[in-house]
């Protein structure tokens, strides 16, 4: 495969990182070759190579563009966190079902940046520093001042909130269905089944109490 006539070298270059994309958070970076990369790409190892170098190269340039396409949910939910709402209630609802239909359809980002930190065994400083720990500590700073709790008291409650809802957004559909009991529903009652199940859990980590499904229904 040679490089395509008139190729526009940004557009070639998206096609390269999508096509990384979807080979790293499967099979991560030991799994997948440049091979593997140009073959889903549809061009030559050696365009591959032109752009991106080695395998390592490609990889960092491949988690800082799922991580950019994530933060766009960090700020989202940052400007929900920013209006204040009125009861604790209504901010886990919003924040829960937001975050779970967001990871749902970015769920390549999501397990590439997951695959990372288990491979990894931590996530990386800039990632930490730079979006993790600053929307933890507002997440945290916000929910005090709704509940009255300590900000401190509540930032190990957030963190394994977000945990839960991003392995239930990793799920396959169809084990969900199993696990929720819909299997012979349409897909859309099983994850609003996965939603409800998400809020009453967050909300009673976070010590809400049972209020937070109907809540600003």
């Amino acid at each position: 495969m040679a490089r395509p006539v008139k190729a526009d070298p940004e557009t070639t270059k998206q096609r390269i990182l999508q096509a990384a994309g979807r080979l790293f958070a499967v099979h991560g970076i030991n799994g997948t070759s440049l091979r593997d990369i140009a073959a889903r790409a549809g061009l030559s190892q050696s365009l591959v190579s032109h752009y991106f170098g080695g395998k390592e190269q490609l990889y960092r340039a491949v988690v800082h563009r799922m991580l950019r396409e994530l933060g766009s949910l960090g700020d989202a939910l940052t400007a929900a966190l920013a209006e204040r709402p009125a009861t604790p209630e209504a901010l886990v609802h919003g924040a829960v079902r937001t975050g779970f239909r967001f990871a749902r359809e970015h769920r390549d980002a999501v397990m590439l940046i997951q695959r990372s930190f288990l491979e990894k065994g931590h996530v990386d400083e800039e990632t930490w520093s730079g979006s993790l720990l600053p929307f933890l500590e507002q997440s945290s700073l916000v929910l005090a001042a709704l509940t009255g709790k300590p900000p401190r008291a509540l930032r190990m409650p957030v963190q394994s909130s977000i945990y839960l809802v991003v392995r239930y957004s990793l799920t396959p559909l169809d084990e969900l269905a199993a696990i929720a009991g819909t299997t012979a529903a349409p897909e859309h009652e099983t994850l609003a089944a996965v939603e409800d199940h998400l809020v009453e859990s967050v909300a009673s980590i976070l010590g809400l109490g049972r209020d937070a499904r109907s809540s600003a229904l």
